[in-house]
């Protein structure tokens, strides 16, 4: 910390008796001691200059360190200047020199009103300078958190210290509807993913004879699994489970039935399977019954969140009565598409909408050709992204 220089106006008088070149003190004419400042060792001092009488040709520049009446402690040799012996009557006097101008540059601020009020603070510990007005400033506390978080040098570094698992949103959410690869936008640390499976499509039905009828089961809905990575997701490969096919026309199981909706998959981190195609359906007598059905089975993997099997298709119904009093089976919608509805007059089956539904049976009545089923859909994955 820099000394306090002082200074006064027309202080200046003369020795009241000779000093060596080396004392360390000296004394002025009595009672003119109090025409100069009175520093405290340690704290402030002030600037002499001796002159002698004789000639007023040589000088020698000191520091006062203290005062005691008439007194003064002196530094010697200021400013370049030989400390020499003075005599009784020599010129003493506090004035201005090239050093006290460079002091006042080196420790004293610009008159300005901003830094005025900042050096008007009294600094302590844990506390933090701030405005709180035009050129006014306060202190606030700054704790070991603070200066912690202030430290950090990323987003990512502040939400891990903070220990609340997530940062921001990265915008919109990516939707993805075709195999490929995943490249994470910049600043992703970790991201919510649901995956859907394809959904299944409706079975086809046979063609019957008189008093006779047929209906195919429609589709089932593929498996649904959300799931949160904070690692290994950059770059992996992205894969969306297929449409099940519509099953063709004819009633013959294994030949007619609905093609099974593919398995989406995140790379190894997640796993969905496909739902099932509709079974076909055989030609019957007009009576009430339910064609065969298929329960919707699913393998979901790496689902951390929340999964669950897609819906199973409906089978179809056929009525006692004739055309059209049955109905094919109706395909199961999905998370994110809709089952397509049953149809009643002699038809193929409808296609899904939306992602990971369900196609629905043909249907055919008494005396009447064969039908086909109706298509599934593709499954999907979603992507949010987190800082």
């Amino acid at each position: 910390m820099a000394l306090t220089l002082l200074a006064a106006n027309n202080a200046q008088t003369v020795l009241a008796a000779g000093i060596s070149a080396s004392a360390t003190s000296l004394t002025v004419n009595s009672g003119t001691g109090s025409l100069f400042p009175a520093p405290s060792a340690g704290v402030s001092f002030f600037k002499l200059t001796l002159i002698d009488a004789a000639t007023g040709q040589l000088t020698e520049i000191m520091h006062v360190t203290a005062r005691t009446g008439d007194t003064m402690t002196i530094d010697r040799e200021q400013e370049g200047t030989t400390a020499r012996a003075w005599s009784a009557n020599d010129i003493a006097a506090n004035m201005m020199t090239a050093g006290t101008l460079s002091y006042l540059l080196a420790n004293f601020q610009p008159l300005d009103p901003t830094l005025t009020a900042i050096a008007a603070l009294v600094g302590a510990a844990n506390k933090l300078p701030y405005f709180n007005g035009v050129d006014t400033a306060a202190l606030t506390d700054l704790t070991a958190v603070g200066r912690d978080i202030i430290g950090k040098a990323t987003t990512a570094d502040v939400v891990s210290y903070l220990g609340v698992g997530t940062g921001r949103l990265l915008g919109a959410p990516k939707v993805i509807l075709s195999t490929g690869i995943y490249t994470p936008t910049a600043g992703t640390n970790a991201v919510l993913v649901h995956a859907l499976g394809g959904g299944g499509g409706g079975g086809g039905c046979a063609a019957n004879p008189v008093s006779q009828a047929s209906g195919g089961q429609g589709g089932g809905a593929g498996a649904f699994g959300a799931g949160w990575y904070t690692s290994g997701f950059s770059g992996v490969t992205v894969t969306v489970g297929n449409a099940g096919a519509a099953g063709t026309a004819g009633g013959v199981s294994g030949v007619n039935d609905g093609g099974n909706g593919g398995t989406t998959s995140f790379g190894s981190l997640l796993s969905v399977s496909g739902g099932l195609g509709g079974k076909p359906g055989a030609s019957l007598p007009l009576v009430a019954i339910g064609q065969s059905t298929t329960t919707n089975t699913a393998t979901i993997t790496g689902a951390n969140l929340f999964s669950y099997a897609g819906d199973d298709g409906a089978c179809a119904i056929l009525a006692k009565t004739a055309s059209p009093g049955s109905i094919s089976g109706r395909g199961a919608s999905s998370t994110y598409g809709k089952g397509a509805g049953a149809v009643s007059l002699q038809s193929d089956g409808l296609a899904a909408s939306g992602r990971g539904a369900g196609g629905s049976g043909g249907i055919s009545y008494a005396s009447a050709a064969a039908q086909a089923g109706g298509a599934g859909t593709a499954g999907i994955v979603i992507i949010w992204e987190y800082a």
